[in-house]
């Protein structure tokens, strides 16, 4: 849903400046950059996506601050680019925005580091472990390279970018940002705290519960790591306000990290009953996201098979799910895994 105004101004208790520019990061699809003006620093963080009209946004949204707002300020003037994970639409406007601002300073956590500097090489891997689960998950010969085609769409129009400052742990960022790392919906997924204020990236959402994909695609993602990042986000103490990448603000952050484990708790259960409930064969990943994402189509198809293939994945690993053609498994190159309750 396109938000109803295209920046929005939020003050922190330390100060800070908070302004968030809507861009259009892929056809009707809205995510949020953040631009914080905080002790002299200028930080942009995140740039929406390569579609043209992210890029128009972003573009425009300067021009309102400077005309509406009356803060003059340009991309010219940015200090530090923080890209807060690896995802397209929130890394993709980089490669236009480079020339803009050539004093900025780009700043990755390290585990994406090579989403920026090696794009390339990060997409081809990253393909090769989605085929290979797409190929366990029991997704037809036929139906795969339409939903390959769908992951690839957009990326091959970044180019590699140098990083200046790569994050290795929770730091403090010039103007005062705290950045936290909290892998699972991102290898190096990063919400940053600008005084009172968190801005949680797609960490924690309003309205949907952040994508989660399986570990056997990218390191440190996957359900368990995402747990442990949320607890580690309701450790944050004294947040007034948590402004995520997409959707509206978000009041109570505590509260919305609540809803969303019980969420995943709840999809959880639902898995373990779905898998009860089949027969000795078994049910593939392909199966158990038609069961529990019921009508899906286009791109959330592929969506739906890696929600699935992370809470599998979750349960396998903790022993609550086993392997229902094991023979097959052991003798035949990546078929189709078939799982059942443990």
């Amino acid at each position: 849903m396109k938000p109803s105004q295209p920046v929005e101004f939020y003050l922190a208790a330390n100060g800070a400046q908070i302004y968030r520019i809507a861009v259009e990061a892929f056809s009707d699809f809205y995510a949020w950059v953040y631009l914080v003006l905080s002790d002299g620093v200028i930080t942009l963080l995140d740039t929406g996506s390569s579609y043209p009209c992210s890029i128009r946004d972003l573009l425009h949204g300067f021009d309102i601050i400077r005309e509406q707002f009356g803060v003059p300020v340009s991309p010219a003037d940015i200090d530090t680019i923080l890209i807060t994970h690896g995802h397209i639409d929130h890394y993709g406007g980089l490669t236009p925005c480079c020339p803009m601002p050539p004093q900025a300073r780009i700043a990755v956590h390290e585990l994406d580091l090579r989403v920026l500097t090696n794009h390339n090489e990060r997409v081809v891997m990253i393909s090769k472990r989605l085929d290979h689960f797409l190929c366990q998950a029991g997704v037809s010969t036929a139906s795969r390279p339409k939903l390959m085609q769908m992951y690839l769409m957009y990326k091959a129009f970044f180019r590699s970018v140098a990083v200046h400052d790569v994050i290795t742990q929770d730091a403090t960022l010039p103007g005062g940002l705290q950045v936290y790392h909290v892998p699972g919906h991102c290898s190096g997924m990063l919400v940053t705290r600008v005084g009172d204020v968190l801005l949680a990236a797609d960490q924690v959402l309003p309205r949907i519960t952040p994508h989660q994909a399986p570990e056997s695609i990218a390191s440190y993602t996957g359900l368990g790591h995402y747990f442990e990042s949320l607890r580690k986000v309701k450790a944050i103490p004294n947040i007034r306000l948590a402004l995520g990448g997409h959707e509206v603000p978000m009041p109570d952050l505590y509260a919305r990290v609540a809803e969303i484990e019980q969420s995943h708790q709840y999809r959880l259960s639902r898995t373990l009953d779905i898998c009860a409930a089949a027969d000795a064969a078994g049910l593939t990943i392909s199966d158990i996201s038609r069961e529990l994402f019921n009508g899906l189509s286009g791109y959330n198809v592929l969506l739906g098979l890696e929600e699935a293939g992370a809470h599998v994945e979750y349960l396998y690993q903790r022993g609550l799910l086993a392997v229902a053609n094991l023979d097959e498994l052991e003798k035949t190159e990546n078929p189709a895994i078939y799982y059942k309750r443990a």
